[in-house]
């Protein structure tokens, strides 16, 4: 009998298996309840928590008012891919909102509000429902477009101009919307599948119930506006943490490690994107550059050692579960603004020197305070004025590589308009215009260099809407104001940066303590030094801010805050490591007298 050709092409291609697993049709809808036989664990733990996993597995098969649902143990490619676009988004944000003030530091914590919470509320579905389904992977193609709704909503995010414009945060409640949307209408097929089991309605329920109540929240707002982000803060109250609808097993600590992973990769980008910039735009590096990038490095080093290497995660119960996971907001936003800060720390360290230069150029003309004008006693002539700023300007230019400040920065109208000004030289009409110009300039070209360190643009509002020069009470108002934008940048870098870093290591505290369930004198002492160091660089604050310019202008305008807080950092690790080598010689020691007792 012969066989067709399409026929045993079709049987080649049915029977071809793909990455070695033969390739079956894709549900539309999978149940998610676990088919193992009672009481046996699908999973290979480690030795000593065995007796731990059969328990808590007999206590959720045994019962015929308990589902048992399945339990996966790594993390599907599409959750990862889930990840990536968490941390696009962030990307974004911080991209578009460096932290200049109190207020673009708030709006840094609000949005990783939202967007981490959003984050862990599809997370906890993912780990403890999801199945591979066309139904699963639909949400999750929604869950994509909600991140990119993020992404479009961070560029006007503003909480200090809520009242300018509402697009931002009505994209927000948009976004939110149909993401609770999403995970109600998830969290009812489960609820589908699962409503023989008693046990398990009330939790499937109340957490329908709480999401399709943030949803309306969230609509309504489109209404009559409110600030969302104050709604936000309530999502947590949302799922019901139950034993049988959070409990996930290892995997919810696999998957916080591995966003931990990623938040720390995305504060690397940061800092390489301005490291990046600062070789591309400064001619020389400076020593002091050089020794930041080297102590920022292994400050990111020491993070990553402080977080896998030195934390032992065992199996969680119920409570201490939900403190880990909960715990990783304050974590992760700690270790996002530690490695920001760093970055921070080395444009300044790059900048100030630019801007001092700049300041004592220019202070060549300063006057007494009874005089409105600048003065031009120490020149001859308009021309002489000319040729003093001309100079001042290329000495500017050299600190940038090659010809990037005379291109970006054109001085050719200001220092033509020096010379051709109508009034005799030295006069008070001739005092007045120079004044203005060189005022204007001044300002211009500070602006200049941080807009090309992407350190912000300040929008000065007393800057004349017409094609005039400003006056000179404009001009000395635009730059008293941009004196105090620039101070308030360091401040703000210099406050944020060691309370984030000492927050880190008190959370990591928590983080040990929570971890273990056995505490020996070796764990108390490593708890104690996170807390003691972490209190020690939240104080640096209060040290260095109110003597700014004094006695510590020093020690917070180099590179020693982050060299601070790497050695804070280090200490630990080597007191962690002492500790761990003096419980092994005691253990062995111990081992050593048994032996020898026994023989």
């Amino acid at each position: 009998m012969r066989t067709e050709p399409n026929t045993i092409l079709t049987e080649v291609i049915e029977a071809t298996p793909i990455n070695g697993v033969k390739r079956s049709p894709l549900p539309w809808l999978q149940s998610p309840l676990s088919n193992r036989a009672p009481g046996i664990s699908a999973t290979t733990v480690r030795e000593g928590d065995e007796s731990l996993k059969h328990a808590i597995d007999r206590r959720l098969s045994t019962s015929n008012t308990t589902p048992s649902y399945e339990r996966r143990h790594e993390s599907s490619t599409i959750e990862l891919f889930y990840d990536l676009f968490f941390v696009a988004s962030l990307a974004t944000f911080t991209t578009s909102h460096p932290n200049q003030n109190a207020e673009s530091i708030r709006d840094n914590v609000l949005f990783f509000l939202i967007v981490w919470n959003t984050w862990l509320q599809t997370t906890i579905y993912d780990v403890r429902f999801a199945t591979d389904s066309v139904f699963h992977r639909v949400c999750k193609g929604l869950s994509f477009g909600v991140f990119v709704g993020f992404v479009v909503a961070s560029t006007l995010f503003n909480t200090s101009h809520t009242g300018e414009d509402h697009r931002s945060f009505r994209i927000l409640c948009i976004v939110l919307m149909v993401s609770r949307l999403a995970l109600a209408i998830q969290y009812t097929s489960v609820l589908v599948y699962s409503w023989r089991y008693s046990q398990a309605r009330a939790p499937l329920i109340i957490t329908i119930a709480g999401l399709l109540a943030t949803a309306a929240t969230y609509g309504g707002s489109l209404a009559g506006f409110r600030d969302v982000t104050e709604d936000s803060v309530h999502d947590r109250a949302e799922h019901p943490i139950t034993y049988i609808v959070f409990y996930a097993g290892a995997l919810v600590e696999t998957i916080m490690g591995l966003l931990t992973l990623i938040i720390l990769g995305e504060g690397i980008i940061d800092f390489c994107q301005s490291f990046s910039r600062i070789i591309s735009k400064n001619s020389l590096l400076s020593s002091e550059t050089i020794g930041l990038v080297a102590c920022a490095i292994l400050l990111i080093y020491l993070i990553w050692i402080l977080y896998f290497d030195q934390i032992e995660v065992h199996v969680l119960g119920r409570i201490r579960q939900q403190i880990w996971t909960f715990l990783h907001f304050p974590l992760h936003l700690a270790i996002l603004l530690t490695v920001q800060g760093s970055a921070d720390f080395l444009l300044w360290t790059t900048v100030r020197p630019i801007i001092v230069r700049w300041e004592a150029l220019m202070s060549k003309f300063d006057s007494n305070d009874d005089d409105p004008f600048l003065s031009f006693n120490a020149f001859a002539s308009a021309g002489a004025v000319e040729q003093y700023v001309a100079q001042s300007l290329d000495v500017i230019s050299s600190f940038f590589r090659g010809n990037q400040f005379r291109e970006g920065y054109d001085s050719t109208s200001t220092l033509a308009q020096i010379l051709d000004l109508d009034a005799p030289y030295n006069t008070d009409p001739w005092k007045a215009n120079a004044t203005e110009l060189i005022l204007a300039m001044f300002t211009d070209v500070q602006q200049f260099i941080f807009t090309e360190y992407a350190l912000g643009e300040l929008d000065t509002t007393t800057t004349s809407d017409t094609s005039e020069p400003p006056s000179i009470e404009d001009q000395v108002a635009n730059m008293l104001e941009f004196d105090d934008w620039i101070q308030n940048i360091f401040t703000t870098t210099m406050i944020y940066f060691p309370v984030a870093a000492g927050s880190f290591l008190m959370c990591s505290a928590v983080l040990l303590m929570t971890a273990s369930r056995n505490k020996y004198w070796s764990n108390w002492i490593s708890i104690a030094s996170r807390v003691s160091g972490g209190t020690a660089l939240c104080l640096i604050p209060l040290a260095s801010t109110d003597a700014l310019g004094r006695k510590s202008a020093g020690f917070v305008a180099s590179l020693w805050p982050v060299t601070t807080v790497m050695l804070v950092f280090l200490a630990v690790i080597i007191l962690d490591v002492a500790l761990a080598w003096v419980r092994h010689l005691v253990k062995q020691k111990r081992r050593n007298e048994r032996t020898t007792e026994t023989a």
